[in-house]
């Protein structure tokens, strides 16, 4: 080998990868700050020759994209389509699309402004990426209406294993998303037979008997993030819950903080999100997550004989979480528990038997944290007396913390 340039694909990309990790911030997201550090490292790298130049551009350069207006969108396919074709093609693997519009409805009068992506567009962006996307972010505006076009392409997408979908309603309420809509979505999940995770900021009310819907030809999803901070009604998920029921492991809930007045008897502080869940679900489940331990309140009465980890994402005191946790009425195995670094204010309330409650407890996570962050030496302390690990992650992405925890 006469010099670098000549290095083979694959122990490059092991470089770049190391460059990229080095370079992370002291906390965030994962995807925004891989964009970030690439856009920031592959320009200079680019120079050192075509090979490279060629090399960047394909895997790394669009590895993240995110477009929300028509003319920004109009304007990078125009680039795709006037570069040459003797040119690498650019890989992406994580697409957000925001403001879609797919009705035949006019944007209200309120909202002229709105620069809307139409279903054309939308295509377009897919057909472009059909072989590299593994994650596809889908920010719906006022209706969720895809033609069965748009449909058939996203399900054309080999290696979507991520999909995202987010309804913003403008002028009507979460509880009147149509028959359409849910025909769409369950024509949506016929296509995407690769899914393994599905992310859902809307209801879908799907017929609650599984035979309705095909449940058998629904795609075998592992995890399911239901958020709930818009107006919630628990019965518009159980359609879903029980069409995914026979793959499903991990359910997360991004639910609103359940605070009530002093004077509440705060067992009753546990939102609504999580009454979908029954007894046969409850059986399979091996990981759940909520931003708030009370919103656990209405399943501890259920058996999870399989429940292994429990993430809780908001900022709430650590130990107060285990006194939560240890209020199952059949305690579940549970062996991981992630928590917000933040969370960890009250310890020197605690005692060292806080763990107790939880005889199979291994792992503790801390998410979010800073580079200098460290509990503090009593919470060392118990962990240690117990035999439990102290894990530290940079970012609260859940789709990162589900690979080293499931």
């Amino acid at each position: 080998m006469a010099n670098i340039s000549e290095l083979p694909q694959e122990i490059l990309d092991l470089i770049f990868q190391y460059i990229i990790a080095a370079s992370r911030p002291t906390r965030g997201r994962p995807w925004v700050h891989h964009h970030g550090v690439v856009l920031y490292r592959a320009g200079p790298l680019r120079l050192v020759c075509r090979t490279w130049a060629d090399w960047l551009y394909q895997h790394h350069l669009y590895h993240s994209l995110s477009f929300s207006s028509t003319s920004q969108s109009l304007a990078f396919i125009d680039h795709l389509q006037t570069r040459s074709r003797t040119f690498p093609r650019p890989h992406c693997e994580n697409l957000r699309v925001a403001n879609i519009w797919t009705c035949d409805q006019d944007v209200p009068q309120f909202r002229p402004q709105l620069d809307k992506i139409n279903s054309e567009i939308l295509e377009s962006f897919i057909e472009v990426f059909s072989s590299s996307i593994t994650t596809l972010h889908l920010h719906f505006m006022h209706f969720f209406t895809p033609p069965t076009q748009t449909i058939k392409a996203i399900g054309r997408v080999k290696n979507l294993n991520d999909l995202k979908l987010n309804l913003y309603l403008i002028t009507r309420s979460a509880s009147e998303v149509t028959a359409e809509e849910s025909a769409c979505f369950n024509s949506l999940m016929m296509e995407a037979q690769g899914l393994k995770t599905l992310q859902l900021s809307f209801p879908v009310p799907l017929p609650y008997n599984p035979d309705q819907i095909t449940g058998t030809q629904y795609p075998s999803i592992t995890h399911l993030e239901v958020d709930t901070f818009y107006e919630f009604d628990s019965n518009a998920t159980v359609g879903v819950l029980k069409a995914l029921k026979r793959s499903l492991k991990l359910l997360s809930i991004r639910d609103p903080d359940p605070f009530i007045d002093d004077d509440e008897d705060e067992d009753e502080r546990g939102g609504q999100a999580l009454l979908s869940v029954d007894e046969k679900l409850a059986e399979t489940i091996q990981g759940l997550a909520v931003h708030f331990a009370p919103s656990l309140c209405p399943i501890l009465h259920l058996n999870f004989p399989k429940l292994r980890v429990v993430v809780i994402q908001g900022f709430e005191r650590s130990f107060s979480i285990l006194r939560w946790l240890g209020k199952f009425s059949q305690a579940p195995p549970i062996g991981i528990i992630a928590i917000r670094s933040e969370a960890e204010v009250d310890l020197a309330e605690i005692m060292l038997d806080a763990f107790s409650m939880l005889p199979r407890l291994r792992k503790l996570v801390f998410i979010d944290t800073t580079p200098e962050y460290s509990p503090s030496p009593i919470h060392l302390a118990a962990c240690e007396a117990h035999h439990v690990e102290c894990i530290y992650l940079w970012h609260d992405d859940l789709g990162e913390i589900r690979k080293l925890l499931l």
